[in-house]
């Protein structure tokens, strides 16, 4: 079993509108990761994982403040991922740019020439299940949220993911 760490900004407020989805369709959902936008997965190994590495992201990104996000557009990516996109994107967007700068780890092992920052509903989804799943969110946007804090989380979608730490973004 390979476990990974992650970098994630929760979205609380998206979580109880999604759930049951997400449940059906994202196996992370299962396994314990919350609705988030993920900043940088794979991270650092979790058992590299110390003190100076958690110092280090506290003081990354603190430097970027809290800030106010919309959820209203349903989009997917060409593997049968369905997200939601947020807006604004650039501030997730630069967090992630800031923690690659930091720590010299591309996002998602450099697979992807552009960072979509997004909140996932759902992954490898038929085209008719995509269809449902957008439908039934329709009637649940915009959904809107405040992006506060980071996580850190460890583990993996056949095993469980846990917060190993949280860092709250600077004052907005």
């Amino acid at each position: 079993m390979l476990l990974s760490s992650s970098l994630v900004v929760p979205i609380p407020e998206a979580a109880t509108a999604i759930h049951g989805l997400r449940l059906r369709f994202d196996p992370g959902a299962a396994a314990g990761m919350p609705a988030h936008v993920t900043l940088l997965h794979p991270f650092v190994e979790p058992a590299a994982i110390d003190h100076a590495v958690l110092e280090k992201l506290r003081c990354a990104i603190w430097k970027n403040g809290a800030f106010r996000v919309v959820f209203e557009t349903i989009e997917s990516f060409p593997s049968g991922t369905v997200y939601l996109r947020p807006s604004p994107a650039r501030p997730f967007a630069a967090l992630t740019e800031q923690l690659v700068r930091e720590f010299g780890i591309e996002p998602y092992a450099g697979l992807f020439d552009t960072i979509t920052p997004h909140l996932t509903i759902g992954q490898r989804m038929s085209p008719q299940d995509a269809t449902l799943v957008r439908e039934e969110v329709m009637s649940l946007l915009p959904i809107e949220a405040v992006a506060a804090e980071v996580w850190l989380v460890a583990g993996s979608n056949e095993t469980e993911w846990v917060r190993r730490a949280s860092f709250e973004l600077g004052p907005d």
